[in-house]
């Protein structure tokens, strides 16, 4: 070795590497290189025992390959240097690399420097950025990207794959506004990842839609189900109080010889299938384009149903006839005026908005909502509440009903 370009060498990079070795291939001898007095001091021990030392358990066998001077020569040949990345016991992340300082006159190596530089930093600010472009910002979790990437992973594996679709979201945003869309994406989210979390990873793939790859859960789908739909129950938010979500459980060994491709699409239809029985029952056409007038019960603390024709109204609990209260709309107004349950300042602006007329003339030019806030007294004390007032899908000169709803602590 030519020591003294090595050694110049060796001095300019000492500040760089957290340490520099000159490795004799043929002896597997590991000499030190000591900046303070710019000489080489004999190690005492082999590459592959410097690697137990300071690689981490979970690294240690790709370190202990990487480092064997067995088949150093043949890795390098027409090289001139290679690295790896490795995690250490107390050192962090570092990146281990072996330089050719010499050969024979047949092209085989004798001779390497090897050189260990801390990247740490460097390292978590890669993974931070891995992370970010992997998961979803709003959720937390993973994204279609990171979806798109692992799905075929999971081709020689046994799982469970669930398709889940939030219901309602679109009508949420419509009337609540988008920070009650995403209170109601992340709630959902929050109720996947604390139980299926345990058994793989939770995928946000789009918009209102999710996709669950749970392994070694064995026969538990229905204990895994059960525990999901009871954390689904007991979610409440602070603007939206409920929600509910349509899933489709897939085996992979109800069909083995498919793909996880495959098996996504049947998962698929079979939480489409109980979507649509969901909207079925809170009222929406085959299209799953909502009748958002009784699906909408879920949010709001009180539907009613009006006809500004005759001046009735149909005061609607949990979308059920049974549970029906019919009066006159006048009478109801007066009620509430008289009650004093309506701050004074906000008074004459829920009077004005909720008069029949007014609300005749206003529905003959457009079919928007009319949307009213006021301050509503509830065991004595006053509470922010939204008017929300829709016309019926069919509204018309001889059908002019409308649904009002009424929520509280908005």
């Amino acid at each position: 070795m030519k020591n003294k370009v090595w050694k110049s060498a060796f001095t300019a990079m000492a500040d760089m590497y957290y340490g520099i070795y000159f490795i004799d291939i043929d002896g597997d001898t590991l000499l030190e290189y000591v900046a303070d007095n710019k000489k080489y001091r004999d190690a005492g021990i082999r590459v592959k025992d410097m690697i137990k030392n300071i690689v981490s358990d979970g690294y240690l066998e790709r370190g202990i390959e990487f480092a064997d001077i067995t088949t150093l020569q043949g890795r390098m040949k027409g090289k001139k240097s290679i690295y790896a990345e490795l995690q250490g016991k107390t050192i962090g992340w570092f990146r281990m690399s072996f330089i050719a300082v010499s050969s024979d006159e047949f092209g085989v190596l004798r001779e390497a420097v090897c050189t260990i530089q801390i990247i740490d930093e460097y390292k978590r600010r890669e993974q931070s950025l891995i992370y970010k472009s992997m998961t979803d910002e709003l959720t937390g979790c993973y994204n279609r990207r990171a979806y798109e990437d692992d799905l075929l992973k999971y081709d020689n594996k046994e799982y469970i794959y669930v398709s889940m679709d939030v219901n309602g979201l679109k009508t949420v945003n419509d009337t609540f506004g988008h920070e009650a869309g995403d209170e109601l994406i992340k709630g959902a989210s929050n109720c996947m990842c604390k139980i299926f979390g345990s058994y793989g990873k939770v995928y946000r793939t789009g918009g209102d839609e999710f996709a669950a790859v749970l392994c070694d859960c064995g026969e538990k789908q229905e204990n895994i189900s059960e525990a999901f739909h009871k954390e689904i129950k007991k979610w409440s938010g602070s603007i939206i109080k409920s929600l509910t979500i349509s899933c489709g459980y897939v085996y992979k060994s109800e069909f083995p010889d498919m793909s996880v491709t495959e098996i996504a699409k049947i998962a698929d239809r079979r939480m489409y299938e109980e979507k649509s029985c969901y909207y079925e029952k809170c009222g929406v056409d085959g299209h799953c384009n909502m009748d958002i007038y009784k699906s909408l019960d879920i949010f709001f603390d009180k539907i009613i149903k009006i006809n500004l024709d005759n001046d009735t109204y149909k005061i609607i609990k949990d979308g059920s006839e049974e549970h029906s209260r019919y009066g006159s709309m006048s009478q109801w107004i007066k009620t509430v005026i008289k009650g004093n349950i309506i701050h004074p300042d906000d008074l004459d602006n829920f009077i004005f908005h909720a008069d029949k007329e007014y609300l005749k003339h206003y529905f003959s030019l457009t079919r928007k909502s009319v949307r009213v806030y006021y301050r509503k007294t509830v065991n004595g004390r006053y509470e922010n509440t939204v008017m929300e007032i829709l016309p019926v899908e069919d509204y018309s000169v001889n059908n002019r009903q409308v649904f009002l709803y009424v929520k509280i602590n908005m």
